[in-house]
């Protein structure tokens, strides 16, 4: 089914038009001449239709020219020349995260008898509900600088988690975000540290490899809800449905809006036993 689901990403990204952006309107004063110019050859090659993609074989995400597109240009696309709409997971990789953690403690919680199971319980049942609410990184504000250059503070949260906790073991200690989330969840980070200690001492793994098997493991439990199953299921049905991937999102058009949110749902209940909350970007 891998060939089918990869073609028909292929085929749905063809339905995409970008003709009507008009590259004036995508410019900003603040933007550097660098960024300029890559927002200029990504609205050329999606004018003239220039496409590709592919599926990662270790990670099982489908990476695309609309994944790699700015986000600037992304928002305008038009699906069957309709305004698209983002269906978005909220905090997937936290969310997903729960569940590794919750596998590794029920086979390996004889070795980590000095870890509370239920306190660990408690807070990975809390860390699903922030997910879900869309709350997670809101609980992680500490004192940065890019609060005083006012950048988006979340989005940069999103990358604190994804440096700090994809790291090596060491830098995983010393990230402002781990030593955050230590103060907040100090059973589930305990887990976490063990869970990439073994990572890191894998000797099936490549040495330059295993630091980052933590985060592989995320994406391929999300790819295997958002293409295999979503995707996989859409091709199932033959029916007609828009789908563009982007990781934990979906581009489709309004009259698709509950179908796409039910199959996601249904997805991860059935595979991880995690309800998602979702966000719908008009």
């Amino acid at each position: 089914k891998l060939t089918s689901v990869v073609e028909f990403l292929l085929n749905n990204l063809k339905r995409l038009s970008s003709l009507h952006i008009q590259f004036e309107d995508l410019i900003d004063a603040d933007m550097s001449d660098n960024q300029i110019k890559i927002i200029r050859h990504n609205l050329d090659m999606l004018n003239i239709g220039q496409h590709y993609g592919n599926r990662n074989n270790r990670a099982g995400r489908f990476f695309s020219s609309v994944t790699n597109v700015n986000k600037i240009i992304r928002r305008k696309l038009k699906i069957d020349n309709q305004d698209h709409v983002e269906i978005d997971v909220n905090s997937c990789q936290p969310l997903l995260l729960t569940q590794v953690l919750h596998d590794h403690i029920r086979v390996n919680k004889q070795e980590l008898s000095n870890i509370s199971l239920e306190d660990l319980d408690n807070e990975l049942t809390y860390i699903k509900h922030l997910c879900f609410c869309g709350e997670f990184y809101r609980q992680f504000e500490y004192v940065r600088k890019s609060e005083v250059l006012e950048i988006d503070e979340t989005h940069k949260l999103k990358t604190d988690f994804c440096h700090a906790f994809f790291n090596y073991v060491t830098g995983f200690r010393r990230h402002a975000f781990s030593q955050a989330f230590l103060r907040k969840f100090p059973n589930a980070w305990l887990v976490v540290q063990d869970l990439k200690h073994r990572y890191q001492s894998d000797t099936n793994l490549p040495a330059n490899k295993r630091h980052g098997e933590l985060p592989r493991r995320l994406q391929r439990m999300e790819s295997r809800c958002m293409i295999d199953d979503l995707v996989g299921g859409i091709i199932e049905d033959n029916v007609d449905i828009p789908v563009i991937t982007i990781h934990d999102g979906i581009l489709t058009t309004k009259p698709h809006i509950e179908n796409i949110k039910q199959r996601i749902k249904h997805s991860f209940l059935q595979r991880y036993g995690l309800e998602v909350g979702l966000t719908i970007k008009l």
